[in-house]
């Protein structure tokens, strides 16, 4: 992430359920939006925009992936279960709105 970057998604991935009833909202989605930059996220219905901005905004967890927001981890999902960081609801509370 370079000092312009504010919002960084590496290679997200979001299922939801297990086994046959899995469902893959969020497909390794890779993206990076810059400080002052304007954003839109558009798709079709089921698409998974309302999962990627959950993510964005601290209320889900990835599957596998890093987000990584304002110089902050929240996220990183490794083999093991993912690590939450604990001071994700202030961060949420001070910083994201949607």
């Amino acid at each position: 992430m370079n000092e312009n970057e504010i919002v960084s998604f590496e290679n997200v991935v979001k299922v939801y359920g297990q086994g046959e009833g899995q469902q893959t909202a969020a497909d390794h989605v890779s993206f990076t939006i810059d400080r002052g930059e304007f954003v839109v996220i558009l798709g079709q219905s089921g698409a998974g925009k309302s999962t990627v901005l959950n993510m964005l905004g601290g209320m889900d967890r990835p599957t596998e992936g890093r987000i990584v927001r304002l110089f902050f981890a929240f996220y990183v999902r490794r083999k093991t279960p993912a690590f939450f960081i604990s001071r994700t609801p202030y961060l949420r509370r001070a910083k994201v709105a949607y």
